[in-house]
């Protein structure tokens, strides 16, 4: 009979103990679903000659515990950059004889959660395909950027955990791929647009000016502009340079 007793009374606090895990891995769990979301990093024409530097879209609503996950959509380098409030790290830094990229720009830095403090940072996310995550964990707009091109800026607004979304993933990806086709088209209107221009000098010879890309800010066009070029012997040629970047690769 005492063994009984015993024998029960170690199996109610084994079953309490079995509601009590039950009980405490439920209160852990979230009372909400969270959802990954998707953001393009750039973009480009299929010869690579127009870029979009920008973030497509520029701005996403989320809520707490939701993710994005940002994809590169050109062959080229960009980052993913919070910097709540502080300072941009340099792109290059001289030391010695040589320039070299700072470990702060170059690699990741920061974890995979961001609550709006702090210096998070994806990297150089080089070529086409390139991903980078982060999972936001307190509510409020967060700014953030390209550490490789200026202008190239983008928001993300946290909603309290469980508000309802203002738009499905769909439709963030119509709204981005609406503004990569304006900036694409806007960086088509710059190729278009480019005009050679020429000064004659005194002993009959010409010089001619060749601008090195055109645009800058979230739409530029990479090539010599003109395209193609046809000189005279003894004729001079200036290349200049006219894209606003901080470093390009």
């Amino acid at each position: 009979m005492g063994r009984s007793i015993v024998r029960l009374f170690f199996g109610m606090l084994l079953a309490l103990a079995a509601c009590s895990s039950a009980w405490a891995a439920g209160a852990a769990a979230p009372a909400w679903d969270t959802a990954t979301w998707h953001v393009g990093v750039g973009g480009e024409s299929t010869d690579h000659a127009l870029q979009a530097q920008a973030f497509l879209p520029t701005q996403i609503t989320i809520d707490e515990g939701d993710t994005i996950t940002w994809t590169t959509g050109a062959e080229f380098v960009h980052t993913v950059t919070f910097l709540s409030g502080g300072q941009a790290p340099p792109v290059v830094r001289p030391e010695g004889n040589m320039i070299i990229q700072p470990a702060e720009t170059a690699f990741p830095a920061g974890g995979p959660n961001y609550d709006g403090t702090g210096f998070v940072n994806s990297g150089l996310l080089e070529g086409k395909g390139k991903t980078f995550s982060l999972t936001f964990t307190k509510a409020g707009s967060y700014d953030y950027l390209c550490l490789l091109h200026p202008g190239m800026a983008g928001k993300v607004l946290v909603q309290t955990a469980g508000s309802a979304h203002p738009l499905e993933q769909q439709q963030v990806d119509a709204q981005g791929n609406a503004e990569l086709y304006a900036k694409l088209s806007q960086g088509n209107q710059f190729l278009q647009s480019a005009q050679l221009s020429s000064k004659a000098n005194a002993n009959g010879t010409t010089n001619y000016t060749v601008v090195n890309g055109a645009g800058g800010n979230q739409a530029s066009v990479l090539r010599f502009l003109p395209v193609d070029l046809t000189v005279k012997p003894g004729d001079s040629v200036t290349w200049l340079a006219t894209i606003r970047t901080r470093f390009i690769l």
